[in-house]
């Protein structure tokens, strides 16, 4: 069974670009979840083992408060992010995210996260070509 992979973006390009990433790596992509309130419903259902999320999202919450809640659903943290003001990285790794990656990322160090965040009993089969 594949690993599980929440993605929670509010740019539809990125997330799209996420979503062809994990699957091609032979990850199961939950969403993507525009707003927190999406992305705790995906959870509740689908229960994924990393959630990949951005800080900035749309809507009133913001992803570090959004992480929060879908680490305590048990899903690893991955954050991927143009926000990198000291308060906000201060925020972020106060969760202790699986990483912290800064937009735009290359999709080999996504990727690479996601694996770590998974760890070695759910990682997908790795794309050769990333």
């Amino acid at each position: 069974m594949s690993t599980k992979v929440l993605i929670v973006e509010d740019d539809a390009l990125i997330a799209l670009g996420m979503t062809e990433v994990l699957n091609c790596a032979g990850f199961l992509v939950v969403g993507p979840a525009r707003r927190i309130s999406e992305a705790i419903e995906l959870a509740e259902t689908w229960r994924p083992r990393v959630a990949v999320v951005d800080i900035a999202l749309a809507g009133g919450r913001d992803g570090i408060e959004g992480a929060n809640l879908l680490k305590e659903q048990g899903a690893e943290v991955v954050f991927v992010t143009a926000q990198s003001g000291d308060e906000t990285l201060a925020r972020a790794t106060a969760l202790k995210p699986a990483a912290f990656l800064s937009k735009p990322c290359a999709p080999c160090d996504l990727l690479h996260a996601v694996q770590q965040a998974a760890g070695p009993e759910h990682r997908a089969g790795g794309a050769p070509w990333i």
